[in-house]
């Protein structure tokens, strides 16, 4: 498996079930992955992307834009747990 190929579960492998591409079926239900493994994975992602120097432009897949929905969606959580412990 090389980093575009990241095969968490949660949004993008619903996504890729949903599109016939799923490397496993959606009949378990699964644990969503934390901020912290969805950052990771979108770090190797976009690693691989920035490394092309030649390249202007950089083309996200649905499955890469929803890494990176779930890592702001999880770091949005977690600043709304914090607020929500100082008050």
């Amino acid at each position: 498996m090389n980093a575009l190929q990241c095969d968490l579960p949660g949004p993008a492998a619903a996504g890729r079930a949903a599109e016939g591409k799923g490397s496993r079926p959606m009949a378990e239900p699964q644990q969503m992955p934390n901020a912290l493994q969805v950052a990771r994975a979108m770090t190797q992602v976009l690693r691989a992307k920035l490394a092309v120097f030649g390249a202007e432009e950089i083309m996200l897949t649905r499955e890469e834009a929803a890494l990176c929905l779930g890592l702001a969606e999880g770091v949005a959580e977690g600043l709304e747990q914090d607020t929500q412990q100082d008050q």
